[in-house]
């Protein structure tokens, strides 16, 4: 999995980390490095994400067990997840699977 690229914004004291998220999240490296970004970024006080998921080409039951994952995490320290910029592709696997409702959705 090529590296996730992370952009930072700043308001009312809360720090948000905009992460884009490559071509595919189906396996244990893209776990391995998805979680420690989001393990890493909460340690240096980051509150809320935004995973761009406009690059998202695929994702599998694994991909999806690893945004719930860092969304647990995320939620657990007082932070919020959204996903932006999902397709329509995705959006309906998250419809399938009933976890669109643990996500804003933006497109």
């Amino acid at each position: 999995m090529p590296e996730n690229s992370i952009r930072y914004s700043e308001s009312e004291g809360r720090k948000t980390a905009m992460v884009l998220v490559s071509e595919e999240l189906v396996g244990l490296s893209d776990k391995v490095n998805l979680s420690e970004l989001v393990k890493t970024e909460i340690s240096e006080g980051t509150n809320d994400f935004a995973f761009d998921l406009s690059g998202l080409r695929s994702i599998n039951s694994a991909g999806i067990g690893i945004i719930i994952g860092c969304r647990k995490a995320i939620v657990a320290n007082g932070g919020s997840l959204k996903l932006e910029n999902v397709n329509d592709k995705i959006t309906d696997i998250f419809k399938l699977t009933k976890i669109d409702g643990l996500f804003g959705l933006g497109k």
